[in-house]
């Protein structure tokens, strides 16, 4: 079928995708993230540097919330056989830090602040 001869063409090239094909996977998945843009810049409306640090973090929020609209997950969770958590490596200066609900980071054992 279409499905298997699609991924047969993948297999046949060099890349995985194609920069069109990339940024038709990285609009949609990047447009995911519009509400912690939109309220990173309520939050920090005069301040680009710290609307951008509070848009990272918001947005592991919202991919947390969504993962919540999928039923089996939010079962899962509500019987506490599932726990979802997000972390942020920040590259610049190698800390992980865990994203916290409802708002909040909190630094991993054994990092400082």
């Amino acid at each position: 079928g279409q499905p298997l001869e699609a991924i047969e063409r993948k297999l046949e090239r060099d890349t995985y995708m194609s920069a069109e094909e990339a940024r038709d996977f990285v609009e949609p998945w990047v447009r995911i993230a519009e509400p912690a843009k939109l309220r990173a810049r309520l939050v920090h409306p005069f301040d680009g540097e710290a609307a951008r640090h509070f848009c990272e973090f918001e947005s592991i929020r919202v991919s947390l919330a969504n993962l919540m609209g999928f039923p089996w997950i939010a079962e899962a969770v509500g019987r506490r056989a599932l726990a979802l958590e997000g972390y942020h490596f920040d590259v610049a200066n190698g800390t992980l830090r865990r994203v916290l609900l409802p708002e909040g980071v909190a630094p991993v054992a054994g990092e400082a602040g």
